[in-house]
């Protein structure tokens, strides 16, 4: 009612990666371990300024209002704000300046540590390459330099992989996406639409827990503890090693414990095929 008192029309969503109450307050810098911890963020505002087509006015001033907004009820401290912003002025908003700024956050944060990340800009959808993803589409953010050779955009499963699967256990990250596409830009698990219908949280259906599960043992066998350990090209290795084995054994017990033996282990060959197709065409 409230959204459309003012004349926007557009849906907000939360997305998230347990099932929060959305009838209780919700304290945007705080976490489940307290207030004791560090808390850091990261604001990415992009106008396209340098671009001829799909300029937009609003997204400076965005991350100068949340900036002020985090410091004054925050409370967090200017030092440990990293702001980018296609002025001239602030590091601008490349891709690879987005991805590391992610990467130094992930890197920074401690266990207790609180995390805010807010994106003002474009987003978009691309065609899933993988065929892994179930809509067909990937949901991304457009970075300044999207349009250049050899860049593009910012798939959803990347922002997975450096930022939600990247912090550290015993962190809490909260992420403001103000773009398009936003709702599903981070490929979480449990997802709440405010269309004035929809009164909880719900579990998204397409949501690839078994690739969560894979993951989670494959990192614990390759001795992956924290994301510098990402850095040591042996344990990348045998990180892959280990997931592609452990998500070979869960689709094929899944197949076996519901009763769908041969024909789902036939998917799950299938998908393991077009799975290695995908990453011929990648390399």
């Amino acid at each position: 009612d409230v959204i459309e008192s003012k004349g926007f029309d557009q849906i907000p969503q939360l997305s998230s990666s347990r099932c929060i109450d959305v009838q209780q307050p919700f304290d945007l810098m705080s976490n489940e371990y307290g207030n004791e911890g560090t808390r850091y963020a990261v604001l990415i505002g992009i106008n396209y300024t340098s671009h001829r087509r799909g300029r937009l006015r609003g997204c400076h001033n965005d991350v100068h209002n949340i900036c002020k907004y985090i410091m004054d009820v925050g409370k967090v401290e200017e030092s440990n704000i990293t702001i980018l912003l296609d002025d001239g002025e602030a590091t601008e908003p490349t891709r690879a300046n987005i991805m590391e700024a992610l990467d130094e956050l992930c890197q920074k944060c401690e266990p207790g540590d609180t995390a805010f990340v807010h994106y003002s800009g474009h987003g978009g959808r691309v065609k899933d390459e993988t065929g892994q993803d179930p809509t067909g589409f990937n949901s991304t953010l457009c970075p300044v330099d999207f349009d250049q050779p050899g860049v593009g955009q910012i798939l959803d499963k990347e922002l997975y992989e450096h930022l939600v699967c990247a912090m550290p256990a015993g962190t809490s990250l909260t992420c403001l996406m103000d773009c398009c596409h936003s709702g599903t830009v981070l490929d979480l698990p449990y997802n709440f639409i405010a269309d004035g219908e929809q009164t909880e949280m719900e579990p998204n259906q397409d949501f690839p827990f078994l690739k969560l599960l894979a993951m989670r043992q494959a990192l614990r066998e390759a001795g992956v503890e924290t994301f510098r350990d990402l850095f040591d090209e042996e344990k990348r290795e045998q990180l892959k090693a280990s997931y592609d084995a452990a998500y070979n054994e869960s689709m094929e017990g899944l197949g076996r414990d519901i009763g769908g033996g041969e024909n789902f282990g036939r998917a799950a060959r299938r998908e393991r095929r077009q799975n290695r197709r995908a990453n011929r065409r990648k390399r």
